[in-house]
């Protein structure tokens, strides 16, 4: 499977993760966990900013959510809110632990 080109497909953004009516994107975004282990560390932190502006809304311009990335940024957010409740991390915010592991890949 591979990737169409992105920017002719009808409602492409270039701020999503993942496309929809691409057949690769669409097929990540059905695999959550297949999905967050084909992030690199720079899509894997724009997903993470991306879902906490989707869900609170307050992004400086979050555009339309593909159906592509909606699993994707679903999970993500979650994670925010766990890391939040548990640990007092700001929503949006990297863990700082993040860098070290992505270093060791």
């Amino acid at each position: 499977m591979t990737h169409t080109y992105h920017d002719v497909l009808p409602g492409f953004d270039e701020r999503q993760i993942w496309k929809d009516g691409c057949p690769e994107c669409e097929y990540r975004g059905k695999l959550v966990p297949d999905s967050v282990n084909s992030l690199d560390e720079d899509s894997f932190a724009r997903a993470w900013r991306r879902a906490a502006d989707w869900n609170l809304m307050s992004g400086p311009d979050v555009g339309r959510v593909s159906d592509a990335e909606r699993p994707l940024l679903t999970c993500i957010w979650r994670f925010q809110v766990m890391f939040e409740r548990v640990c007092g991390l700001p929503i949006g915010e990297l863990p700082a632990v993040l860098p070290k592991i992505f270093e060791r890949s």
